[in-house]
């Protein structure tokens, strides 16, 4: 999940849990069908050469941040019946020969060794990305051009005194999009401004949501997506997901218009507003004292990695990490003896554990890379720490 900005009530003091119920059912179906999901399984039938077979899928900023395809209804139509984690072959429109092993899962389709993620680089969010079955379980990816205007883009510049300005205008795009995703993820190549802007409204989604029913839908009801339409532009960047979420049949000041039809909702001052419980945080594991401080292993590790071409496969290469980076700190051999593979010695686990710590803290400094499960894989940043530490 890409680390989209949000206000956090109290953040050093306490985690907030909101207890939710489902939305009804149909406005569920809605949801999903604006979404572009049917929340069913593969339904993918035999390959025959002469018909076409075409899946398209709008790309969002995190299906490009972290490689993958979702499954959506229409990418679902164009697979075999397969079982999670069988693999199909995909290739980018700039080299077909060249294809790469994806794995189908259950929500989404990846490629472990980063290729999705490299192909999707090249494409700006928003765009329309077309699959085209051109064998039994073998892919093309491609787009196609078309210059269109997508009206009222949310675009943050900077004011040129360390701030930011908001604007919205239309925009020129050269390529098939849907307006409503393009609009949305356009803003988020400027992460810092959307920080900015949530600290500036001091205003969650469920607050701004709230701040707008109780001034304009005490007398009309609003469908979802106008309510989506007026927090996104005046308020605060968001989804309309999230905006749909606050819908929830416990939050009773909002009050579902069912002549009306589904989607629209009206302000009611005597309901409740959604409960928020204040929970202590439960900190972390303490370090351990056998070990050395997490923040002095971290520089080694990342070290090692890049020893290893900038990427590892924890689950092919950890036990090199462990034994390699625990014979540089001098460690026992049973916090460092990890070479039979039947050896499940409880000082081995514990390194093990301690390197995960060390590692989720490099994620935390985004100097590695976690986009892809359980590879481990140095980012610039990763990369400048160790060559100023080597100055």
């Amino acid at each position: 999940m890409p680390p989209v900005p949000r206000v956090r009530s109290r953040p050093s003091e306490a985690v907030i849990y909101i207890t939710s119920a489902q939305l009804p059912k149909d406005e569920l179906w809605e949801l999903f069908e604006l979404e572009g999901y049917d929340g069913g399984e593969f339904t993918g039938g035999d390959w025959i050469p002469e018909r076409r077979q075409v899946g398209t899928v709008d790309l969002r900023f995190c299906h490009l941040e972290d490689g993958y395809v979702p499954l959506v209804k229409s990418v679902c139509g164009i697979l075999p019946r397969l079982a999670d984690g069988q693999t199909i072959e995909m290739a980018w429109q700039d080299d077909p020969d060249s294809c790469f092993p994806c794995e189908v899962r259950e929500r989404a389709i990846y490629n472990l060794d980063g290729r999705l993620k490299t192909v999707f680089s090249k494409i700006p969010p928003g765009a329309r990305l077309y699959i085209a079955r051109v064998g039994p379980t073998r892919y093309q990816l491609y787009l196609k051009p078309h210059r269109h205007r997508v009206p009222n883009c949310k675009f943050f510049e900077k004011d040129g005194a360390g701030g930011w300005n908001v604007t919205v205008r239309d925009e020129w795009i050269d390529w098939e999009s849907n307006d409503d995703i393009f609009r949305h993820q356009i803003t988020f190549v400027e992460m810092d401004a959307l920080y900015a802007e949530a600290e500036h409204t001091n205003l969650s989604v469920r607050d701004a949501v709230h701040d707008f029913m109780r001034r304009y839908a005490q007398s009309d009801s609003w469908h979802v997506r106008d309510i989506y339409e007026f927090v996104f532009q005046e308020l605060r960047t968001c989804s309309l997901a999230a905006v749909w979420a606050q819908f929830r049949p416990e939050h009773e000041c909002y009050e579902r218009d069912k002549r009306a039809g589904v989607g629209r909702y009206m302000f009611n001052p005597n309901g409740a507003f959604p409960m928020v419980r204040y929970v202590p945080i439960t900190r972390g594991r303490a370090e351990s004292p056998r070990f050395p401080l997490r923040t002095e292993v971290e520089g080694p590790l990342l070290r090692a990695i890049i020893r290893r071409g900038g990427s590892v496969n924890f689950s092919d290469q950890g036990r090199e990490l462990e034994i390699e980076l625990a014979a540089e700190f001098g460690l026992s051999d049973a916090a460092r003896d990890a070479r039979d593979p039947d050896n499940h010695a409880q000082g081995h686990r514990m390194w093990r554990n301690e390197l995960q710590f060390v590692r989720n803290n490099l994620v935390e400094r985004r100097e590695i890379d976690p986009s892809v499960r359980g590879v481990w894989t140095a980012t610039d940043a990763g990369y400048r720490r160790v060559e100023t530490s080597e100055l």
